[in-house]
């Protein structure tokens, strides 16, 4: 695995995919600012480098803010969450790169899918195909069952993703700041006129909707072990 600190390009990269949809943090600052002033843009690499040097994060970038939004103005309990946090060009892309590049995976022709560019495996794609012939050849229906779990990433305990992170042979020094991160990760809710005290969160993956499927799909295989030993803790089984 390629275990250096981000590189301008990378982080130019990075930028230049970020389009008008992707809202400020807190403070305010646009995308659009990073992609026009190249030298704030450095500023920022520098930053980003004294951080993956340092192994430490910035307490800013573990106090996101969450906002509730209503799927239904008459429903006012089935909301959708969205966070806004300082760190997004962390975890848009530099970080997921990094955990999903797949020089740190041992045997690329038998992984199962899930990282980007890399298909799935051949018994897998047999199988599906094999059971669509079926399905044609004999004129019956196929059924397609989704999984929707509710709160998935917020139920994920942070002990056990970095457990995984261990488990998955991680570098060490990529385990200090995901635990860093986690250690003084507070969370705010937020409306048009104040915000909340900030809390202490203990559980949820939090880190944007790049890297927390993957950190989510590890934490998922990674309790399959000890279920199947009868051995799983209660937070391992709620999973």
């Amino acid at each position: 695995m390629n275990n250096e600190p981000p590189t301008l390009d990378k982080l130019n990269t990075g930028v230049k995919k970020a389009t008008g949809k992707f809202l400020p943090g807190p403070n305010g600052i646009p995308y659009l600012l990073y992609k026009r002033c190249p030298n704030i843009l450095r500023w920022l690499h520098k930053i980003f480098r004294s951080a993956w040097n340092n192994l430490k994060i910035s307490e800013k970038w573990m106090t996101p803010e969450k906002v509730y939004i209503p799927k239904d103005l008459s429903v006012p309990t089935n909301l959708i969450a969205k966070s806004r946090r300082e760190n997004l060009l962390l975890n848009h892309g530099i970080t997921p790169d990094k955990i999903s590049h797949r020089e740190w995976l041992c045997e690329v022709s038998v992984q199962k899918g899930d990282l980007p560019k890399i298909s799935d495996c051949l018994e897998h794609t047999t199988m599906i195909w094999e059971t669509i012939q079926r399905a044609k050849s004999g004129k019956r229906n196929l059924d397609v069952v989704w999984l929707d779990f509710a709160n998935a990433y917020g139920s994920v305990p942070h002990q056990m993703i970095q457990e995984v992170l261990r488990m998955y042979h991680f570098p060490e020094d990529i385990q200090v700041m995901r635990e860093d991160f986690f250690s003084e990760f507070k969370m705010g809710i937020s409306n048009e006129r104040q915000l909340t005290h900030w809390i202490n969160v203990e559980v949820g993956i939090g880190m944007g909707c790049t890297i927390s499927p993957l950190l989510f799909v590890m934490a998922g295989f990674g309790s399959y072990p000890e279920s199947s030993k009868g051995k799983c803790e209660s937070s391992r089984s709620r999973l």
